[in-house]
């Protein structure tokens, strides 16, 4: 178990993973559970927003979203809107947060503006390695 995958109580971190396609989101999962991790999986934006508004008791420790939801019909920048707004709205710390694509090289300004508004901490390209996955989630844990 990684020591980053602890919370200062000795307690699982949690991560909201949202992913739509499922050999990834498995995939994920399974990698972020074999690094000490208790992962939640949804793979639409409804159910996030479900997981996130019953987390406040218990926040997650990072958010790990794909950018294009539902076979890249669909940019997860609507959801990161609303799951920053319910995070501000509840005037809690804001949870660390990852979003991967296949598609970063097609991103436009005004899409990259839209993560540094919502304090995206870190855009992680797809495909990548276990190693470079848990860099990019103890580098937005750690703040």
């Amino acid at each position: 178990m990684d020591s980053a995958a602890l919370g200062t109580t000795g307690k699982l971190r949690r991560i909201l993973l949202i992913e739509d396609d499922l050999t990834t989101g498995k995939t994920l999962k399974s990698s972020l559970e074999s690094m000490g991790f208790s992962v939640d999986w949804v793979s639409q934006k409804a159910p996030a927003l479900d997981h996130l508004e019953k987390s406040f008791s218990d926040p997650y420790a990072l958010i790990l979203s794909d950018l294009y939801l539902e076979a890249g019909q669909s940019s997860a920048l609507e959801l990161i809107k609303k799951l920053r707004a319910l995070e501000v709205r509840s005037t809690r710390q804001l949870t660390p947060l990852v979003v991967m694509t296949g598609y970063g090289h097609l991103l436009g300004e005004e899409d990259r503006s839209l993560l540094q508004i919502c304090r995206v901490n870190e855009v992680l390209p797809k495909p990548f390695k276990k190693a470079e996955l848990m860099d990019s989630v103890v580098r937005a844990m750690s703040g």
